[in-house]
C-alpha cells in the first residue's frame, strides 16, 4: 500500500515540480535539444547579419573610409537601429579575431547623435567595423546595443561559421550605460 500511495503521489508532485520517495529510482534529466546553428541572412567573407531582424538596409557610403553602412532594425524597437560602418579590407579573407578596440561618445553621423563602438575583425587591421548605437538615454532598453551585437557574426569559415559579437557586451556595456548624458 506505501508504495501505490507514493507512486501517486510521484506521478501527481511531477506534474507540479517533482517529488521523490525514499525508495523510488533515480529520475533522469531530460535531455534538451541544443539550438539549430544561427543562420546568416546577409554573409559577407569577415562577416554576416544572422537571421532575426526586422530590417536591413545596405546603402554605399559617403565616406572614403567606408565601402558600405549596414542600417539593422529589431523587431522590438525599429526606431533604435543598430549602423554598421563597413571598410574595404571586410571584404576579402575571413575573420581570425574578435576585438573590441574603442567605445567613443557623442559621434555625429547622419543628423543625430551616436555611440560608436569599434571591433576588430581582422588582425591586419583591415576590417576594423565601427558599430553604431543610440546614446543609452535614447534607447535605455538596449534594443541596439544588446539585441543588434547579437545579429552581428563573425565568419571564421568560408560557410561563415563563427560567433556572434554578443559576447563583446561586456567590454562596451559600462560606456554605453554611461552615455546618459
Amino acid at each position: 500500500m506505501v508504495t501505490s500511495r507514493c507512486f501517486t503521489l510521484s506521478f501527481v508532485m511531477v506534474a507540479w515540480g517533482g517529488f521523490s520517495c525514499a525508495h523510488s529510482a533515480p529520475a533522469e534529466t531530460p535531455m534538451v535539444p541544443a539550438a539549430p546553428p544561427a543562420k546568416c541572412e546577409i554573409a559577407l567573407p569577415v562577416w554576416c547579419i544572422r537571421e532575426g531582424a526586422y530590417e536591413i538596409v545596405s546603402q554605399f557610403s559617403k565616406h572614403n573610409a567606408y565601402r558600405r553602412v549596414w542600417i539593422i532594425r529589431g523587431f522590438f524597437k525599429p526606431s533604435s537601429p543598430l549602423i554598421v560602418r563597413e571598410p574595404y579590407g571586410c571584404r576579402q579573407g575571413l575573420s581570425d579575431q574578435a576585438e573590441a578596440l574603442t567605445f567613443d561618445k557623442h559621434i555625429k553621423w547622419g543628423g543625430k547623435e551616436w555611440n560608436r563602438m569599434t571591433v576588430q575583425l581582422k588582425k591586419d587591421g583591415s576590417c576594423n567595423i565601427e558599430l553604431l548605437v543610440p546614446p543609452f538615454s535614447e534607447d535605455p532598453t538596449g534594443e541596439a546595443f544588446f539585441g543588434g551585437l547579437a545579429l552581428v557574426q563573425r565568419c571564421m569559415t568560408t560557410s561563415c561559421d563563427g560567433d556572434s559579437l554578443g559576447p563583446l557586451r561586456g567590454r562596451f556595456e559600462m560606456a554605453w550605460r554611461d552615455s546618459r548624458e
